[in-house]
Protein backbone atom coordinates (compact mmCIF):
# COMPACT_ATOMS: atom_id res chain seq x y z
CA UNK A 1 0.00 0.00 0.00
CA UNK A 2 2.69 2.41 0.98
CA UNK A 3 4.62 1.66 -2.44
CA UNK A 4 1.67 2.16 -4.35
CA UNK A 5 0.85 5.33 -2.70
CA UNK A 6 4.74 6.81 -3.14
CA UNK A 7 4.28 5.56 -7.13
CA UNK A 8 1.23 7.01 -8.13
CA UNK A 9 2.53 10.49 -5.96
CA UNK A 10 5.59 10.50 -7.95
CA UNK A 11 3.96 10.26 -11.27
CA UNK A 12 1.12 12.99 -10.13
CA UNK A 13 3.73 15.27 -9.31
CA UNK A 14 5.84 14.28 -13.14
CA UNK A 15 3.11 14.51 -14.85
CA UNK A 16 1.82 18.62 -12.77
CA UNK A 17 5.56 19.84 -13.73
CA UNK A 18 5.19 18.01 -17.50
CA UNK A 19 2.24 19.50 -17.87
CA UNK A 20 2.47 23.07 -16.09
CA UNK A 21 6.21 23.24 -17.84
CA UNK A 22 4.97 22.12 -21.37
CA UNK A 23 1.71 24.95 -20.36
CA UNK A 24 4.81 27.70 -19.69
CA UNK A 25 6.53 26.76 -22.55
CA UNK A 26 3.94 27.75 -25.01
CA UNK A 27 2.26 30.32 -23.51
CA UNK A 28 6.06 32.41 -24.07
CA UNK A 29 7.52 31.07 -27.26
CA UNK A 30 3.79 31.11 -29.43
CA UNK A 31 1.84 33.38 -30.77
CA UNK A 32 -1.93 32.71 -30.08
CA UNK A 33 -3.53 30.46 -32.68
CA UNK A 34 -0.27 29.40 -33.51
CA UNK A 35 0.89 26.21 -34.00
CA UNK A 36 4.26 24.21 -34.24
CA UNK A 37 5.09 20.83 -35.46
CA UNK A 38 6.61 18.24 -33.11
CA UNK A 39 7.27 15.00 -35.00
CA UNK A 40 6.62 16.30 -38.64
CA UNK A 41 2.58 16.70 -39.31
CA UNK A 42 1.72 13.65 -37.30
CA UNK A 43 1.90 15.44 -33.96
CA UNK A 44 1.47 19.12 -33.62
CA UNK A 45 0.95 21.64 -30.82
CA UNK A 46 -1.33 24.53 -30.86
CA UNK A 47 -1.76 27.43 -28.47
CA UNK A 48 -5.58 28.04 -27.77
CA UNK A 49 -6.35 29.35 -24.65
CA UNK A 50 -10.18 28.01 -23.29
CA UNK A 51 -11.66 30.16 -20.63
CA UNK A 52 -14.32 27.55 -19.74
CA UNK A 53 -14.41 23.94 -18.84
CA UNK A 54 -14.31 20.75 -21.36
CA UNK A 55 -14.73 21.63 -25.34
CA UNK A 56 -15.06 25.30 -24.40
CA UNK A 57 -18.72 25.39 -22.46
CA UNK A 58 -18.96 28.27 -19.42
CA UNK A 59 -21.36 29.19 -17.20
CA UNK A 60 -21.05 33.06 -18.35
CA UNK A 61 -18.28 35.41 -18.47
CA UNK A 62 -19.08 36.52 -14.74
CA UNK A 63 -17.05 36.56 -11.65
CA UNK A 64 -19.79 34.66 -10.17
CA UNK A 65 -19.64 32.11 -12.72
CA UNK A 66 -16.23 31.78 -12.43
CA UNK A 67 -16.16 31.49 -8.64
CA UNK A 68 -19.01 28.16 -8.96
CA UNK A 69 -16.39 26.59 -11.81
CA UNK A 70 -13.24 26.85 -9.09
CA UNK A 71 -15.67 25.66 -6.70
CA UNK A 72 -16.20 22.26 -9.02
CA UNK A 73 -13.03 22.01 -9.53
CA UNK A 74 -11.99 22.17 -5.99
CA UNK A 75 -14.97 20.17 -5.02
CA UNK A 76 -13.70 17.34 -7.99
CA UNK A 77 -10.32 17.14 -6.73
CA UNK A 78 -11.51 16.41 -3.03
CA UNK A 79 -13.94 13.99 -4.35
CA UNK A 80 -10.99 12.19 -6.65
CA UNK A 81 -8.71 11.75 -3.48
CA UNK A 82 -11.44 10.06 -1.24
CA UNK A 83 -11.95 7.86 -4.13
CA UNK A 84 -8.21 7.30 -4.59
CA UNK A 85 -7.87 6.81 -0.94
CA UNK A 86 -10.43 4.51 -0.35
CA UNK A 87 -9.38 2.24 -3.36
CA UNK A 88 -6.12 2.52 -1.72
CA UNK A 89 -7.18 0.89 1.43
CA UNK A 90 -9.30 -1.71 -0.47
CA UNK A 91 -5.76 -2.95 -2.40
CA UNK A 92 -7.02 -2.57 -5.61
CA UNK A 93 -4.44 -3.10 -8.60
CA UNK A 94 -2.08 -0.37 -9.08
CA UNK A 95 -2.89 0.20 -12.48
CA UNK A 96 -6.41 1.40 -11.47
CA UNK A 97 -4.57 3.93 -8.93
CA UNK A 98 -2.29 4.93 -11.69
CA UNK A 99 -5.88 5.84 -13.92
CA UNK A 100 -7.44 8.01 -10.68
CA UNK A 101 -4.29 9.39 -9.94
CA UNK A 102 -3.47 10.34 -14.09
CA UNK A 103 -7.27 12.18 -13.44
CA UNK A 104 -6.12 13.66 -10.08
CA UNK A 105 -3.07 14.97 -11.78
CA UNK A 106 -5.11 16.65 -14.93
CA UNK A 107 -7.97 18.13 -12.56
CA UNK A 108 -5.32 19.79 -10.21
CA UNK A 109 -3.58 21.26 -13.56
CA UNK A 110 -7.29 22.30 -15.09
CA UNK A 111 -7.52 24.70 -11.27
CA UNK A 112 -3.78 25.98 -11.21
CA UNK A 113 -4.53 26.87 -14.68
CA UNK A 114 -7.73 28.55 -14.26
CA UNK A 115 -6.02 30.36 -11.35
CA UNK A 116 -2.96 31.54 -12.80
CA UNK A 117 -3.81 31.91 -15.90
CA UNK A 118 -7.72 32.73 -16.36
CA UNK A 119 -7.66 35.50 -13.21
CA UNK A 120 -10.04 33.04 -11.95
CA UNK A 121 -11.18 35.93 -9.57
CA UNK A 122 -10.95 39.17 -11.63
CA UNK A 123 -13.05 40.95 -8.99
CA UNK A 124 -14.21 39.34 -5.40
CA UNK A 125 -18.68 39.53 -5.37
CA UNK A 126 -18.12 39.03 -1.58
CA UNK A 127 -15.20 41.77 -0.75
CA UNK A 128 -13.44 38.68 0.65
CA UNK A 129 -10.18 39.02 -1.05
CA UNK A 130 -9.82 42.82 -1.95
CA UNK A 131 -7.24 43.61 0.56
CA UNK A 132 -4.66 40.69 -1.22
CA UNK A 133 -2.46 42.53 -4.32
CA UNK A 134 -3.31 42.22 -7.61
Amino acid sequence: MKKQLLLVSILVACVLLLDQGIKIWIKTSFMPDESKAVFGEWFRLYYIENQGMAFGTTFGASSWAKLGLSVFRVVAIVGIGIYFFRLLKKGVRTELLIAIGLIFAGATGNLIDSMFYDFVFPYDPCNAFNHLPG
